[in-house]
């Protein structure tokens, strides 16, 4: 097979059922890599801090990877690990997120015209849109505590996967968020299996868990009164014998 020239798949393809089949193999992997890799510039915001990604970037948490390739996070890091001593990306690791670049990310996006299509304007892409300046709004530090009992690492991933599906939590939201998550709690429900989901199927929203119904609240037992109603029925059956 020929490695000259390339062929144009549309991100959409990370949402097709067979594509989300798990586990994923080291060749998906590396490819939804490049799917889901910054094609511009972007920024999002982590616990008050900007978080810049660059084109042929992604801003990924070991977490996140392994929810969605269907890995344990030892597997993710030995993998990534050895993508960056084949010099395939680099990773740049702190206390927020991962930021992994796709080294050469370039030649599987610019060079050349997908094989069978024509030079030009892509089909359905406005001639003299190329080179529109995209104004970019400055975000501001969202002003939000995440209560203590909140599980870290998957509310940052359900963060951060709003920021990149263009739908970023205000400090309003994320309250709202904290809010559902209680009364999801309340009925039985995992909070951190509840972020994952989410996570794992860019829903904006918090939702019950599918697999694992809550559990049955329990209604108190009003011990007074049941001890009120046993000594009534002794008292009746005491009348009953007299008469």
């Amino acid at each position: 097979m020929a490695a000259d020239g390339w062929v144009k798949v549309h991100r959409a393809i990370g949402e097709n059922p067979l594509w989300k089949l798990k586990p994923f193999d080291k060749a998906r992997a590396w490819i939804d890599m490049i799917l889901i890799a910054n094609y511009t510039d972007s920024s999002f915001w982590i616990r008050g801090q900007e978080v810049k990604v660059k084109r042929g970037q992604l801003a990924y948490s070991v977490e996140t990877l392994a929810v969605k390739w269907g890995w344990d996070r030892k597997t993710v890091f030995r993998f990534l690990n050895w993508l960056e001593s084949v010099q395939q990306i680099g990773q740049q690791k702190n206390n927020l997120t991962t930021l992994i670049t796709i080294i050469n990310y370039e030649r599987y996006q610019d060079e050349g015209t997908p094989e069978g299509t024509p030079e030009g304007t892509p089909e359905g892409t406005p001639e003299g849109t190329h080179n529109k300046k995209v104004k970019k709004v400055k975000n501001k530090p969202i002003d939000f505590q995440p209560p203590l009992w909140l599980p870290e690492k998957p509310w940052e991933a359900f963060v951060e996967m709003r920021a990149r599906i263009k739908k970023q939590l205000s400090a309003h939201a994320m309250q709202l968020a904290v809010d559902k998550l209680e009364t999801l709690m309340a009925q039985g429900h995992d909070p951190a299996a509840v972020l994952n989901q989410s996570t794992f199927n860019n829903w904006q929203g918090l939702f019950a868990l599918k697999d694992a119904p809550a559990k049955a609240q329990e209604e108190p037992v009003d011990v007074k009164a049941a001890e009120l109603a046993e000594k009534r029925r002794k008292v009746l059956a005491k009348y009953d014998e007299r008469t």
